[in-house]
């Protein structure tokens, strides 16, 4: 595959194309997300959640424009892309204003002495989806992820890759630090040498 392409279902034109990221691309946005876990991991909960209500903030601001691009890309009726996007900043708040509750220690009752049960993140996360919703498909994956303290790198189906390239901006303009969140251009033949990586967990 040369190029990653947005083709109108409707009219059946290259409306976008993307070239495949190269090996030393791919080494460089793993290497960040490693790094930028490194810290990610001891961010506050409250840290976390400013960055996903923003998240949140700026979907709802553009969802119109969203909620075109679905129909561009994937042929979604445009009031369903809308009503993706609501659903999808909506999730974002969610785990903006739960995960702490869901993340935290929780005792464990013993014969003898004391336990407790701890969620820790665990580092760098590829997430794969497809394209049937080019934006709540990523939400599901990076929102709670991002509130546990994981890295999240995104291999979108190939099909929807302005949703996916958009997705890393809104992150960006979100203040997300650089590697936390980040879009790969790809094929699908990539996923198995991206899963081996031992970043990736």
């Amino acid at each position: 595959m040369s190029s990653i392409k947005t083709v109108n279902p409707a009219t059946n034109q290259v409306e976008k194309e993307y070239p495949v990221m190269s090996d030393q691309q791919i080494e460089a946005i793993l290497a960040d997300a490693d790094k930028a876990f490194q810290s990610w991991r001891k961010t506050s909960f409250a840290t976390r959640a400013k960055l996903l209500h923003r998240v949140a903030e700026i979907l709802r601001e553009r969802k119109v424009e969203l909620g075109k691009l679905c129909s561009i890309e994937m042929g979604k009726l445009h009031r369903e892309g809308i009503g993706e996007v609501e659903l999808s900043a909506n999730i974002f708040d969610y785990y903006a204003e739960n995960g702490e509750k869901f993340l935290a220690d929780h005792s464990l009752e013993t014969p003898q002495g004391k336990a407790f049960l701890s969620y820790e993140p665990i580092g760098v996360l590829l997430s794969v989806q497809p394209w049937n919703f080019p934006f709540y498909q990523i939400t599901r994956s990076a929102a709670p992820n991002i509130m546990a303290g994981n890295t999240v790198v995104l291999k979108h189906a190939s099909n929807v890759p302005q949703a996916a390239e958009i997705m890393e901006k809104i992150f960006a303009e979100a203040g997300a630090p650089k590697g936390v969140y980040t879009n790969l251009f790809v094929p699908g033949s990539k996923v198995s040498d991206l899963v081996a990586d031992p970043r990736v967990k």
